[in-house]
């Protein structure tokens, strides 16, 4: 499980692991990423997921911060400018744990 973290969090324990660990995409206007996943190994089903920015720039979002798959997005990209942000997925089971992925790093540039 490369990257994959665990998180104690309730009375049981899981990991989840987000791949591929970087993204990046450029462009002008609106740019968006190829995907990401996160993959809960263990725990209880069904899982909810929620795709946060942990640092970098808050322009750049997810486009389904609820879903386990998710791209990246920035608006009003122009040329030469240059977007980065890292990421990660808090996945919480039926039973109320939760486990963080590894960090996603993210990278939009305009052309």
């Amino acid at each position: 499980m490369t990257g994959a973290l665990c998180v104690m969090s309730g009375s049981g324990r899981f990991f989840v692991s987000a791949n591929p660990f970087t993204r990046s995409a450029s462009g002008l206007g609106t740019v968006t990423t190829g995907t990401t996943t996160a993959t809960p190994q263990a725990g209880t089903p069904p899982y909810s997921y929620l795709w946060s920015i942990s640092s970098g720039d808050p322009t750049v979002t997810a486009t389904s911060p609820n879903g386990a798959t998710t791209a990246f997005r920035r608006t009003g990209v122009l040329s030469g400018n240059s977007f980065s942000s890292v990421f990660i997925c808090t996945v919480t089971d039926a039973a109320g744990n939760s486990a963080i992925s590894n960090p996603v790093n993210v990278t939009i540039t305009g052309l």
